[in-house]
């Protein structure tokens, strides 16, 4: 029942994600137009742009950390001293952390 819950969060979630993205990007682009006929939206554009840069610097760095976590795990899975075990577990943190890439 608890990760009915939590997958029913985890989507609404996503949703809300999704949402605020598109206004943002609206919002960003009615700015950019209106930038034109309004001088003193020059410095909030830029700083919006700023943001943004940052924002996706910060994607992937997380991006870049996790497809590293990925590369070392299937260095365990090809090693030949790995017990089946150990290769089951990282197939799995594997999935988890391409989903999780996935989002990012």
């Amino acid at each position: 029942m608890d990760l009915a819950k939590r997958d029913i969060l985890v989507n609404s979630l996503k949703t809300l994600k999704k949402t605020k993205e598109q206004f943002l990007n609206e919002r960003s682009s009615q700015l950019k137009k209106q930038q034109n006929t309004n001088p003193h939206l020059n410095h909030v554009v830029t700083e919006y742009n700023t943001y943004l840069t940052g924002l996706n610097s910060e994607k992937q760095k997380q991006h870049n950390a996790l497809q590293g976590l990925v590369n070392y795990l299937n260095t365990i899975i090809v090693d030949p001293t790995s017990t089946a075990e150990l290769i089951k577990y990282a197939k799995y943190d594997i999935k988890c952390i391409l989903a999780e890439i996935k989002s990012v």
